[in-house]
């Protein structure tokens, strides 16, 4: 399998991670709080289940999931999936969890998208990378490098 168009891959991503960070926001949002206990909340299995499939249609490939298991069949390729990083402070009100997805070639990280939607500034954070690929952050425009 050839490398994957890392600029465009890098965009597909950053769509889906935001799309699922509305989950995560909406949780939050929730009149008892959002629902867990402990270092488990239930919207983590939710957001995977959502990440997992789309990504892997982006990139058919291994899978490392921290709530729904992982795929490994030794492919080169493997995405690399927290839905909650942050999940006890996020079931104890802390604001700061974030859903982070990493794509790895042969053990090496070549893409990262971070999405914060929930911060004490009222505004969503989300960071992104890839191999050859300026970084960006929620301020610039994966896309064009052109400020928002």
């Amino acid at each position: 399998m050839s490398s994957p168009d890392f600029s465009e891959l890098l965009a597909q991503v950053t769509t889906i991670v935001q799309q699922a960070g509305s989950l995560l926001s909406e949780e939050w949002s929730c009149p008892d709080g959002p629902r867990g206990r402990g270092d488990k909340a239930v919207i983590d299995i939710e957001i995977e289940r959502v990440l997992r499939p789309k990504l892997l249609c982006l990139l058919n490939c291994d899978y490392w999931g921290e709530e729904t298991g992982h795929a490994l069949t030794g492919h080169a390729w493997c995405w690399v999936v927290d839905p909650n990083d942050g999940t006890s402070d996020f079931l104890n009100g802390l604001e700061g969890s974030a859903i982070s997805v990493g794509l790895l070639h042969d053990t090496v990280p070549v893409l990262g998208v971070v999405y914060k939607p929930v911060t004490s500034e009222g505004r969503p954070d989300c960071i992104g990378w890839a191999e050859g690929e300026p970084p960006f952050d929620s301020q610039w425009s994966v896309n064009s490098g052109a400020s928002r």
